[in-house]
């Protein structure tokens, strides 16, 4: 059976050291919806793996998703599916992105007793960064995509708190309000 009614929304998808984000679509889905998410590839790039070519990119739509990389990037993600609203931050800025969330990931990882690893503590860390202006700016002119769930037949309300307990007024681009 195919992956039917699925919607991805509100996550920060953030790749290193010119990484690859690769995407498969299989078993022809269909009511894939793909919101409010940020795509950060710096460097990197985002493919498409060769054998899922064959499916009806109708099938899939993306709403307001900020990508972050080259102009090659933002090209790739929305041949993947039909898209709409997609922004782009430059290659450099979402480097320094990306590299900042794994400098805090890596040094939490490496000095820290694994007894001692807290969830609370690195969401704590990684919420203390300050996103870009480049990023913020990004996001503030974007309109943020009301989630429907098609199981549901209505829309959710919004979330009024975001990743990092913070209030928010509506929906946002991926799951930090912003805090530059």
């Amino acid at each position: 059976m195919a992956p039917t009614n699925i919607t991805m929304n509100n996550n920060l998808l953030a790749s290193t050291a010119s990484a690859t984000q690769y995407w498969r679509i299989l078993d022809k889905p269909t009511g894939i919806v793909v919101a409010n998410n940020q795509f950060i590839v710096g460097q990197g790039k985002i493919e498409l793996i060769d054998d899922s070519t064959k499916y009806d990119h109708a099938a899939i739509t993306g709403h307001a998703n900020l990508v972050g990389g080259d102009e090659a990037a933002l090209e790739k993600f929305e041949g993947i599916m039909t898209a709409s609203d997609t922004a782009r931050v430059d290659a450099t800025t979402s480097d320094s992105y990306a590299q900042g969330f794994a400098d805090v990931i890596t040094s939490y990882l490496d000095n820290t007793h694994g007894s001692m690893l807290s969830y609370d503590e690195l969401k704590d860390r990684l919420c203390a960064l300050s996103e870009p202006t480049a990023v913020a700016l990004a996001k503030s002119k974007m309109s943020a995509y009301p989630v429907n769930v098609p199981l549901y037949t209505s829309q959710l309300p919004p979330s009024t708190v975001d990743f990092c307990g913070k209030s928010v007024q509506g929906n946002i681009i991926g799951p930090i309000q912003g805090n530059a």
